[in-house]
């Protein structure tokens, strides 16, 4: 009965959710600097053929187009004529000719139609009531807009902050000469690291648009991001006070298993790990392997509750998490903590891999992101890219050993600025990455510069820890953090048993959205006075959260205690022959005196070399998700191009994994 329901569970959980299957390198770590599979909005799920980065599903609004606008290939070298095609999505349909233009802006992935045409999306709520054209535009160097046609170093000093600003810009400039726009009031939008590229192109093009609203943006650039962690301990002590006690012994274990032979061939059957610690284990193995389960913590929490999808309503929620590290039927911490990650994998696993095994392959993971041939290229395009990023300009670098947290010291910086080189050579080394990151804290100074901005931020979200939240009344800088929601929730469309202070929340976004758009001879559309709602949830970067109160009635500002359905927690097991199971391990605490035997070689010097676990051949518990057919896109040029995906679920796979578990 077991296997039926968890297969039942993965199938219906990877339908209900319209999560699909990315084509990515089994190496990959569940989130990577923050950033999960299809980016930090977790709308680009595709499946990926070489050379294309096509979206999942046929365009269910038919009302959107696609089309290519060309795009200065340097916006800072007057000498540079070169273009490019970027990608764009119009949609018309709530258009009235009153030159009103709303720009949702791409980022570090393939952009989905659906931030184009989902009508129950908050923006084209307000689209709709107001009567704006809106565009979606696609960042250079991900999804299908290649200013070049490679990643290598040279061609990446193209992919920068600034000139995506310059391209917001110069696409803002070439619409309103298109379509004859008189006086036009563009309003610009986006989450996470959009939502930050939104704050910033208010701050920097002022007389490009008359407001902006930046979801989930941390616009402080900090480059040795410890807080992450100490915000996920917060939300696990909100969900469940004996949560982070369980976690932290857990990952004091495992840090001290690591520590001796037994003890990391103890985490090689708990874990099923690939490949497995053996003698030439190094210092980086181990800290990739920490960093890893890390980072799976990281996506269990970052959009609980967010409002994209039931899983993340109902599964893939702190709740969920908590209740797999508190669960006593379970004895060994260790293997709860492993538990998540089958949980995890129930739900986002591909069905085509052995979900059980967790990767651990630092330098796999390294030479699938190197791959520099966009043609060849699939998600870890787009990994590279966000890496890129980090490493050249924003920092976010998410360590676990500045601040005191329930993970220890697992996650040291020098891993992350290791990576930096080791992805883009020597010359991104740690003088670079502190340096870039630097000169972009002070060229970016939103708080001071911007005016007519929201800035919505979710209690929960760890992300939030680098959001701005110094009212500015005079110049229209409106911070607002929302009690019990988690990344870019303000964004996504309702559902039942919400937090109620997305209530208040988005009539807040609404209200200043308005005033931006007032035009100067009408009277302002009336919408109900809110003030931000008192959180008393404390962002871990400020203590001067403004007291404020609501008025306007009805409105509820504080939201419930967070809470979500008890969800049942699965077994995880492994069938494989040969190999010991998970569940037939049991570990001791450690010796303490085995402490200073470190059979482990020092890292002198990175050498790439193959570490490619032998084959097992076996049966495991994996979801089975949809699968995409093959897609068929229309190259850049002025004529709208149409891209079409056929989505089916693989009765195959689902045939297979059947007759595997009961036959």
């Amino acid at each position: 009965m077991r296997p039926i329901l968890l297969f039942l569970a993965a199938l219906a959980g990877s339908v209900l959710s319209g999560a699909s299957i990315f084509s990515r390198s089994r190496h990959r770590p569940p989130f990577l600097l923050g950033r999960p599979p299809g980016g930090h909005l977790r709308s680009s799920y595709y499946h990926s053929t070489p050379g294309t980065s096509t979206l999942d599903g046929d365009n269910p609004w038919p009302w959107v187009e696609t089309n290519w606008f060309t795009q200065k290939l340097d916006h800072f070298d007057p000498r540079n004529m070169a273009t490019w095609q970027q990608k764009y999505y119009q949609n018309s349909k709530y258009y009235q000719n009153q030159s009103l233009i709303f720009l949702m802006i791409g980022g570090e992935g393939p952009e989905p139609v659906k931030w184009a045409g989902n009508p129950d999306v908050s923006y084209l709520k307000w689209a709709a009531k107001y009567g704006a054209m809106v565009f979606d535009l696609e960042h250079r160097f991900f999804g299908d807009s290649w200013p070049i046609k490679s990643m290598e170093y040279d061609a990446l000093t193209l992919c920068t902050t600034q000139q995506a600003l310059a391209d917001i810009a110069n696409f803002i400039t070439a619409m309103n000469r298109k379509f004859g726009f008189s006086n036009p009031r563009w309003v610009t939008f986006g989450g996470s690291y959009p939502g930050s590229l939104s704050a910033f192109f208010r701050a920097k093009y002022p007389d490009h648009t008359v407001g902006a609203i930046a979801s989930s943006a941390p616009v402080n650039l900090k480059l040795d991001f410890y807080e992450y962690a100490m915000v996920v301990e917060d939300d696990v002590t909100i969900t469940d006070p004996t949560c982070p006690g369980e976690i932290q012994k857990a990952f004091s274990q495992m840090q001290q298993m690591t520590l001796t032979v037994q003890g990391r061939n103890d985490l090689n059957k708990i874990w099923n790990l690939d490949p497995p610690f053996d003698n030439s284990t190094t210092k980086l193995d181990i800290t990739n392997f920490l960093a890893n389960v890390y980072s799976l913590f990281q996506g269990m929490i970052q959009y609980t509750y967010d409002g994209q999808s039931d899983l993340t309503h109902q599964n893939i929620t702190a709740r969920a998490l908590c209740n797999l590290m508190t669960n006593k039927d379970e004895a060994n911490l260790v293997k709860r903590a492993y538990n998540v990650w089958g949980w995890y994998q129930y739900f986002y696993g591909d069905p085509t891999q052995d979900n059980s095994k967790f990767p651990n392959s630092y330098w796999d993971m390294i030479t699938v992101m190197s791959q520099k041939n966009v043609t060849l290229m699939d998600e870890n395009g787009a990994d590279r890219g966000w890496m890129w990023l980090c490493c050249n300009e924003i920092g976010f670098l998410q360590t676990t050993d500045q601040g005191k947290n329930i993970f220890g010291s697992t996650v040291p910086i020098n891993y992350f600025i290791d990576m930096c080189t080791d992805l883009f050579g020597p010359a991104v080394n740690v003088n670079f990455v502190r340096d870039n990151n630097k000169m972009a804290q002070n060229y970016y100074q939103v708080a001071s510069e911007a005016t007519n901005i929201v800035l919505p931020n979710g209690s929960l979200d760890p992300w939030h820890a680098l959001g701005t939240y110094t009212v500015d009344a005079a110049n229209g800088v409106a911070p607002i953090l929302i009690n019990g929601t988690a990344h870019c929730s303000d964004m996504y469309p309702v559902y039942d048993g919400e937090p109620g202070a997305l209530v208040a929340a988005r009539l807040f976004i609404e209200q200043n959205l308005a005033s931006f758009i007032a035009p100067q001879d009408h009277t302002q559309p009336s919408i109900p006075t809110i003030y931000p709602p008192t959180s008393v949830y404390m962002p871990t970067t400020t203590q001067n959260v403004p007291t404020v109160t609501v008025t306007g009635n009805p409105v509820t500002v504080t939201g419930p205690t967070v809470t979500a359905p008890t969800v049942t927690i699965p077994v995880v097991t492994t069938a494989n022959p040969g190999v010991t199971t998970a569940n037939d391990v049991t570990t001791k605490g450690p010796n303490p005196t085995q402490a200073t035997n470190l059979p482990i070689s020092p890292v002198t010097e990175h050498t790439v070399q193959s570490s490619a676990a032998p084959p097992i051949t076996g049966t495991t518990v994996t979801g089975a998700g949809p699968s995409a057919g093959t897609s068929t896109t229309g190259g850049p040029g002025d004529v709208q191009t149409t891209t079409k995906t056929t989505i089916r679920i693989s009765y195959l796979s689902a045939v297979m994994l059947f007759v595997a578990l009961f036959v």
